[in-house]
């Protein structure tokens, strides 16, 4: 699974989040300033992703001082705001790679999961932990009782991801899909609780920039493809 822009570099994570908000709307074109603000405008979770990059660097990945502490809380505060106003709740414990996409917004709440990159969220998606810790407790809980979701997974709209469960790179979560037990790689999980019914995955679903030179992808439809022979 890809690192975390706590891991790495976080102006790398964010140009990979906006990159994907632009492929969507324009392919490959060269991007204009109208063309960037336009798309800020049309989906809300661009910068619900950007203000979570910030804040979650700030407690991973900036050294702790009075002005992390400052500049986090300022953040924090205007992540709140902006969750009421579109509905976008991401957790700045929640490790996401870069290329996260969330299309639509309302009733979306990411909370803390370790999440690859360039996967795509929908709308009334909840992902997070099946129990109820304090926070003086995540340290020790957090690790045992939340989401491992991997690369290039589709979340579809009102599926619910919760508790200790593994979902495998290239799979695809259905919607209204409840899923309590491992998904594996590339496949497609559809149910209340989720049944696997196809290894078919989700890569007509998960588009992004450079996706036709990503070895990892290639390599796993060529596996997709043995297995259907």
């Amino acid at each position: 699974m890809a690192k975390c822009s706590c891991q790495g570099s976080l102006r790398t994570a964010m140009r990979r989040d906006t990159t994907r908000y632009f492929f969507a709307l324009y392919g490959d074109a060269r991007t204009s300033v109208a063309m960037r603000l336009r798309t800020i405008l049309l989906f809300p979770g661009l910068l619900a992703i950007l203000i979570y990059r910030v804040c979650h660097h700030l407690l991973y990945g900036a050294e702790p001082n009075i002005a992390t502490k400052l500049s986090y809380g300022a953040l924090w505060l205007a992540s709140r705001w902006y969750a009421i106003a579109v509905g976008i709740e991401i957790d700045s414990h929640a490790h996401i790679g870069p290329g996260l996409f969330i299309n639509h917004f309302g009733a979306i709440i990411v909370g803390p999961a370790y999440i690859g990159e360039n996967c795509n969220i929908a709308q009334s998606v909840t992902i997070g932990k099946s129990s109820m810790v304090t926070d003086w407790e995540l340290e020790t809980v957090d690790v045992l009782d939340v989401p491992t979701i991997g690369d290039r997974v589709w979340i579809g709209p009102g599926a619910v991801i919760a508790g200790p469960v593994s979902v495998g790179n290239d799979a695809s979560v259905s919607a209204n899909t409840l899923v309590i037990r491992d998904v594996q790689p590339r496949g497609v999980a559809m149910g209340v609780p989720a049944q696997i019914v196809s290894v078919k995955g989700s890569f007509r679903q998960v588009r992004y920039r450079g996706m036709e030179d990503d070895a990892e992808r290639t390599a796993a439809i060529l596996e997709t493809r043995r297995a259907s022979l």
